[in-house]
């Protein structure tokens, strides 16, 4: 196997993270020390948006109606920006029979990690913190209730400084967030 090079015309700054397309495996985005970009071909990379400041962007979701995605910027807080207008997303409505959509979650945090989000049905569900190996390190069975919820758990001493993800689970869906946990 070999490589191959598909930075196309991206600026010449430090690369982030990078998302395909939920509903689009061509599209591409992609978060820099300058902002967010998207391509559809690997070559012409486009800015995304307006209103995002110039600053490095640390991570980029795609919520799980593909319609949206989200931007972690450092130091500037977080921005979520309409992609549907790009040409590239249908409204599927619940994709793949997930009821559960992320509102907003605790992307960094010292202690107490959150998450909000909603549901459409009352169900029961499992959250669950695990480590880069995929290491179960909390897990909590929860009642999900219909509408808006919000779960929070202290984090056990024994969890260091890092990055981890926050999933959960129900019958139907799966959600998987990324989160980093810095020193008290």
């Amino acid at each position: 196997m070999a490589w191959q090079d598909i930075s196309g015309d991206l600026p010449n700054l430090p690369v982030n993270d990078a998302v395909f397309d939920k509903n689009n495996p061509n599209f591409l985005f992609v978060a820099d020390d300058g902002g967010v970009l998207y391509t559809y071909n690997f070559t012409n990379y486009t800015p995304l948006g307006t209103n995002l400041p110039p600053v490095p962007v640390m991570d980029i979701d795609i919520d799980n109606s593909g319609n949206s995605i989200v931007a972690f910027t450092y130091g500037r807080g977080s921005y979520q920006a309409d992609i549907t207008t790009l040409g590239i997303k249908k409204k599927y409505g619940d994709i793949a029979g997930n009821n559960i959509h992320i509102l907003s979650y605790s992307s960094l945090f010292r202690t107490t990690p959150f998450v909000e989000f909603s549901s459409t049905v009352q169900q029961k569900g499992e959250v669950a913190i695990l480590d880069l190996s995929g290491r179960m390190l909390f897990k909590k069975n929860i009642i999900i209730r219909k509408g808006n919820n919000r779960f929070s758990f202290n984090t056990p001493s024994k969890i260091a400084s890092g990055t981890y993800f926050m999933t959960i689970k129900t019958g139907k869906s799966f959600n998987r967030l990324k989160m980093l946990k810095i020193k008290r």
